[in-house]
């Protein structure tokens, strides 16, 4: 699991990166790749009993509210979400 994680927050940080010249379409793109590994963590049964799993819903939640953030095309609002995001991330890898 830790090797998707990292994986997830390198997307995250490259969207990040993105956002410094606001190219909204490749953050989007950055972070459906990364929300594409949370699904499959959410989804995958030997990790339903996994003492992380709170922590694993909870940042697929977050990375919904990052992918949302860039619809206000809003940096400030943008980068709050990035770092509620990358916070749990940490916590999980």
């Amino acid at each position: 699991m830790k090797k998707e994680i990292l994986e997830v927050k390198s997307y995250v940080i490259n969207s990040y990166a993105y956002s410094e010249t606001e190219n909204w379409d490749r953050m989007e793109e950055e972070l459906l790749k990364g929300e594409n590994i949370l699904e499959s963590l959410v989804n995958d049964t030997k990790y339903m009993e996994n003492k992380r799993k709170y922590s694993i819903d909870k940042a697929y939640v977050l990375m919904g509210e990052i992918k949302n953030s860039l619809k206000s095309k809003d940096v400030g609002i943008f980068h709050l979400k990035y770092k509620n995001l990358l916070e749990e991330l940490n916590g999980l890898g």
